[in-house]
């Protein structure tokens, strides 16, 4: 690794560097989530669980870690107020000292009640980690994986969605997930239940632009409450298409179909701009300075 600062200009990751850690970030969320399930699935086995949490939990450290290089490498080491960050050879610093950084100087933060989850998570792993880890409480611990979890799935829909392609985070993972939760969260089963229940008197439900979770039944261009986190959402037609959304899902009133659509385009737009100009650039003629 080069200096964090050279010719007096902050160092960061590249958008390719950056892309890739969150590329990583989301293989182990994926692989977390996948023991999870099997966990649930075969009723047991504290190895899954083991997996999962380390999983998770190295995907917290990757977002961090994405992020706070994107604004300064030298936020990523251990010490930085001794002018010893500039030292190549200093380890990076631990999560909950990264958190703190999150906070204070991103924009970007898990906010407080995912933080105080992801402490007790970071404890955990740390007894995975030095061979004390004791399967005990197996309810709370369940429970603070869903929320963890569910808090993750939040974080990179209002905050990673364009920097990497949203399929990475595919439906299928997050449909294992909710069908995982429905076995370990006893309130989350209660109220996709009374949703299934709507559901047999004429109600659709889609997913609550807050929480995310498939819990914000409707029928009609309406008032509609979510009933996992009780916030109130307006239904009103989609501007590009037929379906019904929530006035403020996406950050507009465009359903996730539309949004998908329309951000893969723009994808596929930048990358067909980028490509002509490099086509232009190469096929510039040399200067002859004879």
């Amino acid at each position: 690794m080069t200096s964090l600062i050279q010719y007096n200009k902050v160092c960061v990751f590249s958008e390719e560097e950056k892309t890739e850690i969150l590329s990583n970030a989301y293989t182990s969320f994926t692989h977390g989530i996948d023991h999870f399930s099997e966990y649930a699935e075969y009723t047991g086995g504290e190895k899954n669980i083991k997996f999962a949490i380390l999983h998770i939990f190295n995907t917290i450290e990757l977002l961090v870690k994405a992020y706070l290089g994107s604004i300064n490498l030298y936020l990523l080491k251990e010490r930085i107020d001794d002018g010893k960050a500039y030292d190549d050879e200093q380890k990076t610093a631990g999560i909950t000292i990264l958190l703190d950084r999150m906070k204070k100087f991103s924009d970007v933060d898990f906010g407080i009640k995912l933080r105080e989850r992801i402490e007790i998570l970071r404890k955990k792993r740390n007894e995975i980690e030095h061979k004390k880890f004791i399967f005990e409480n197996e309810s709370d611990l369940l429970i603070l994986m869903c929320d963890v979890i569910n808090g993750l799935v939040v974080f990179s829909k209002n905050y990673i969605y364009f920097d990497i392609h949203p399929d990475l985070l595919g439906t299928n993972t997050k449909l294992k997930f909710y069908k995982t939760r429905i076995k370990f969260d006893k309130k989350y089963a209660e109220i996709i239940k009374k949703i299934e229940d709507l559901k047999h008197k004429g109600y659709l439900a889609i997913e609550c632009p807050s929480c995310l979770n498939i819990t914000l039944p409707y029928k009609q261009v309406s008032k509609a409450r979510c009933f996992m986190c009780n916030e109130n959402f307006y239904i009103q037609k989609c501007h590009s298409c037929p379906n019904l959304c929530t006035d403020v899902q996406n950050g507009q009133r465009v359903c996730n179909e539309c949004t998908i659509k329309e951000g893969s385009s723009i994808r596929n737009a930048f990358s067909f701009f980028k490509r002509e100009a490099q086509d232009k650039r190469e096929s510039l003629p040399k200067e002859d300075y004879k």
